[in-house]
């Protein structure tokens, strides 16, 4: 759920929760503390002269060992009486001299002093300081200081006490702040490491891939985004490729069907050229043949200039608004002619819909006469003596459906899907001199242009069968 958030609110979200889990865990913490501190304190705290009433014991401990307390191997035993909790202590010769213990002051001055202080206290504030005299068959020899404090144990823990209350709201505060930022920083590390692996995949040209992040906040817009843009780049850089290939292949294509024709001429020239050889008898021969494949150089470089048009991105069509019941058969007629000087059957027939034989077509007549003369000529090219071409025409307002089959010998199927594609040149049975695999895709491109579509099929029983359809431009 909070996926879906904006960065913004999932980032007010957990600080919120941060606050409010802090404050609860804060709260819960000080009452578990007063529990602990009223049970307890109850049995643990001490008055404040708690230390001093263990002074008379001290005082007797000392009394009843005398002189031994001064030696250094006694400390042990003298700590087991004194409460070291509580109490410091110093063990001090007659000279003043501090012989051990736990306070490191400077306690008396010299030898004269040590008199005075003995059996007396000082005070500042509430620490107290005791002089006991330790006696050697009632000679003094020596003194032990001890020092307490007048303050009740729950005084000496309260500074602690306070200072764990003013240190549990920001210990509460660091924990889950540090939690909830690590569960954040996960979520955001994640599509972040995705987009990063990504970009290394497309420096590497692998676009075979997808981000998959569902949430609607900055990173998921984010993340479709960089999909979108994954697949255009994908889109364009196949666009590239293929671009690349068929300018390979368009390479390779034209250098083969120019080294054929222009190693003819030339070998047809140096036979010419060479006076030891009567060619005077051939030379009708050889001219023809050097015209035939000049032709064939200058058919090549025709349809590539046609190409070039078609593919260029400012090709625009010379739209005229036409009546194509009038203007057709006009053009059929022209390949019906064609047709009977090869002794081929041609027949054609125009259809159309009542009340619109004279509907105005808007279109292209000079690349349209271009389309049926590709087509036609290839029919007509394919189709044996005695053989048949027919036309039929669909004539609609906005489009006109046209279908041209021959009785020739028709496509081989594995041909089919590529009789489109620049170059392609398929079946070397179904291919001439003149035949440079570009007429076909010249022909689908004007097609498209004109915004219809184009097929091809074999005729039942024999044949070969190419439909295509065009828009009124003015349908747009």
């Amino acid at each position: 759920m909070i996926k879906r958030l904006s960065l913004k609110n999932q980032f007010i979200l957990t600080f919120a929760s941060v606050i409010f889990l802090s404050l609860i865990s804060t709260i819960c913490s000080l009452v578990l503390l007063y529990y602990f501190l009223s049970v307890y304190n109850e049995k643990s705290v001490q008055p404040a002269n708690y230390y001093e009433k263990k002074v008379p014991s001290i005082e007797k401990f000392v009394e009843l060992k005398g002189e031994k307390i001064l030696e250094v191997s006694f400390q042990k035993n003298l700590e087991k009486v004194i409460p070291m909790e509580g109490i410091t202590y110093q063990v001090i010769n007659l000279r003043g001299n501090k012989i051990y213990g736990t306070l490191d002051d400077q306690l008396i001055e010299n030898n004269k002093s040590i008199y005075e202080k003995v059996n007396r206290s000082d005070q500042k504030g509430k620490v107290i300081t005791k002089y006991l005299p330790i006696l050697d068959k009632n000679r003094m020899e020596g003194v032990l200081a001890v020092r307490y404090v007048l303050a009740s144990s729950i005084d000496y823990y309260i500074k602690y006490i306070f200072l764990i209350i003013l240190l549990i709201p920001f210990l509460f505060l660091t924990l889950y702040s540090y939690v909830f930022a690590r569960r954040f920083g996960k979520e955001l590390n994640k599509p972040i490491k995705e987009l990063s692996a990504a970009s290394q995949k497309i420096k590497n040209q692998d676009l075979d891939f997808e981000i998959k992040y569902e949430s609607e906040n900055e990173i998921g817009v984010l993340i479709d985004s960089f999909n979108s843009m994954k697949e255009e780049l994908k889109t364009s850089l196949y666009l590239q490729w293929k671009l690349e290939q068929e300018r390979r292949d368009m390479v390779a294509s034209i250098a083969h069907d120019l080294r054929t024709p222009l190693t003819i001429i030339l070998s047809h020239v140096e036979v010419l050229m060479d006076p030891s050889l009567n060619g005077q008898k051939r030379l009708p021969q050889y001219l023809q043949t050097i015209k035939n494949n000049t032709q064939r150089v200058l058919h090549l470089t025709e349809e590539m200039k046609r190409v070039s048009e078609v593919d260029n991105p400012d090709f625009t069509l010379d739209i005229e608004g036409v009546i194509p019941i009038e203007m057709l058969p006009e053009m059929l007629e022209e390949f019906k002619k064609w047709a009977e000087d090869e002794e081929i059957k041609f027949t054609y027939s125009l259809n159309r819909k009542p009340g619109e034989g004279n509907s105005e077509f808007a279109l292209d007549p000079k690349r349209l006469h271009q389309i049926l003369t590709n087509l036609i000529s290839n029919s007509i090219r394919f189709t044996p003596v005695n053989g048949s071409i027919d036309v039929q025409v669909q004539i609609e307002k906005d489009m006109m459906s046209f279908s041209i089959s021959d009785t020739g010998k028709g496509f081989d199927t594995k041909d089919l899907p590529f009789l489109f594609s620049k170059f392609y040149q398929g079946d070397p049975s179904r291919n001439d001199q003149l035949h440079h695999g570009l007429g076909l895709y010249i022909v689908k491109e004007l097609v498209i242009k004109h915004g219809g579509e184009i097929h091809a099929r074999n005729n039942e029983p024999q044949g070969a069968c190419i439909e295509f359809t065009i828009s009124s431009i003015n349908k747009k």
